[in-house]
C-alpha cells in the first residue's frame, strides 16, 4: 500500500551471552611466599575472634599467629612456618548466562526503522577449587634447601554456586538516508540482577610429627595430635547487582545485489557496575570495582559477497580489556561462513 507506517513484527528469541565452562591448572615451585603470608596480610588488625573464612582457619590450624613488639604491642600476624612450598591448583568452572528477549520492531516509509526489547537474564555459575602446598622448603645461606620440619601439607577446598536472574530493556533505530546505507544506534539498559550465591569451604594443614607450637601462655602445643581440618557448609549471600549499560552505534553499506559491508562500534564502562546487599558490606566491593575496571570500545566489522545462489561471509570483532591499564584479556575475534539459496531452501 501507500501507507508510511509498513508495519512491524514481534520477535522472540533466546541467546546465550556466556559459556562458564572451562579448567584451569598449574604448579610450581614458590621460593618467596606461601599462601600463609596471604592469609597473615588478608588478618590485618582484627582480633583473632573476628578472623573467618580461610583466614580464620589458618589461625585455627596454628598456620599464622600474632605478632606484638618488645613492648607488647600488636604488630598484626606473621606465618608460623620458615619454608617455602610446591604450589599446585585446579580450578573448574560450568554454568551459563541466557537471555530471553522480547522485541517488536517498526517500519515507517523504508527509511526509518524502530523498536524496542525486553530482556530477561538467566544466570547459573559453579566453581571448584582444589588447592594444595606441600614440599615446604627451607633454604640454607647457599641456596640448598631442605624439607621444613614443622609443615607437611596445606589442603583448600572451595566450593561456589552462583544462581539467579535479572531483566534489561533495550531500544534502537536505523536511518536510510540513502538506498546504498544504513546508519543506527541503540541503548541497551543495565542489567538489573537479583543474585544469591552459597560458599563451602575445606581447610586442613598437615604439620609433621613431633612439631610443636609455643602459645601465648608458654604452653607447648603438640601439632600433629591437634584437629586441623576444618570444614564451613553452605554460607549463602543474596545481593542485587547493576550491570554496565551499553551505547552501539553502527552503519551498513549495501553494493547493489551482490552484498553488504556492516561495521559497528560498541561503548561500556564496566566501572560503572554497581553491588548493594543487606547480607555483607558492599562499598569496598564497589570501591574495587571503580578501581579495577574501565571503559572500552568494542570494534565489529564484516561483510557477505553474493554469488548467484552462494553467500560468503566473514567477521572481525575487537574486544579490548575491560581492567585498567591492561590489555592481557584483549580478544580478536575472527569468522567465515558459507552458505547455498534457492527459492525453496537454504
Amino acid at each position: 500500500g501507500n501507507d508510511k507506517f509498513k508495519g512491524g513484527s514481534l520477535a522472540i528469541s533466546l541467546s546465550r551471552s556466556s559459556d562458564f565452562n572451562r579448567t584451569i591448572s598449574y604448579e610450581g615451585a614458590n621460593d618467596t611466599t606461601s599462601i600463609a603470608d596471604s592469609f597473615a596480610q588478608s588478618a590485618g588488625d582484627l582480633l583473632p575472634s573476628e578472623l573467618t573464612g580461610f583466614v580464620g582457619s589458618a589461625y585455627d590450624a596454628f598456620l599464622i599467629d600474632e605478632e606484638f613488639d618488645e613492648n607488647g604491642d600488636f604488630l598484626g600476624y606473621f606465618a608460623q612456618f620458615a619454608g617455602f612450598p610446591f604450589q599446585q591448583e585446579v580450578i573448574e568452572q560450568s554454568g551459563s548466562h541466557y537471555e530471553l528477549n522480547l522485541a517488536w520492531g517498526g517500519n515507517y516509509d523504508d527509511v526509518f526503522y524502530f523498536g524496542g526489547g525486553l530482556g530477561l537474564q538467566i544466570i547459573n555459575y559453579s566453581e571448584s577449587r582444589r588447592y594444595q602446598e606441600s614440599e615446604f622448603l627451607v633454604f640454607d645461606d647457599q641456596g640448598n634447601g631442605t624439607l621444613d620440619e614443622q609443615l607437611n601439607a596445606i589442603f583448600l577446598d572451595e566450593e561456589f554456586e552462583v544462581r539467579g536472574s535479572g531483566i534489561d530493556f533495550n531500544v534502537g533505530m536505523t536511518i536510510r538516508p540513502a538506498p546504498f546505507m544504513t546508519n543506527g544506534a541503540s541503548y541497551t539498559s543495565p542489567s538489573f540482577l537479583a543474585l544469591e550465591d552459597e560458599i563451602s569451604n575445606d581447610f586442613e594443614a598437615v604439620w609433621v610429627p613431633g612439631a610443636t607450637f609455643i602459645d601465648l601462655d608458654d604452653n607447648e602445643i603438640d601439632l600433629a595430635s591437634e584437629d586441623t581440618r576444618f570444614v564451613t557448609e553452605g554460607l549463602r549471600n543474596t545481593y542485587q547487582l547493576r550491570t554496565p549499560s551499553r551505547i552501539a552505534v553502527g552503519t551498513a553499506f549495501f553494493i547493489g545485489k551482490s552484498g553488504f559491508l556492516p561495521g559497528d562500534l560498541e561503548f561500556i564502562d564496566y566501572s560503572n557496575a554497581t553491588l548493594n546487599s543487606l547480607d555483607f558490606r558492599v562499598r569496598e566491593d564497589n570501591d574495587e570495582i571503580n578501581r579495577l575496571y574501565t571503559s572500552v570500545m568494542n570494534v565489529r566489522a564484516g561483510g557477505e559477497y553474493r554469488f548467484e545462489n552462494f553467500r560468503l561471509r566473514a567477521g572481525y570483532a575487537f574486544f579490548p580489556d575491560p581492567f585498567e591499564g591492561s590489555s592481557i584479556g584483549d580478544q580478536t575475534n575472527i569468522t567465515f561462513g558459507i552458505g547455498y539459496r534457492t527459492a525453496d531452501y537454504f
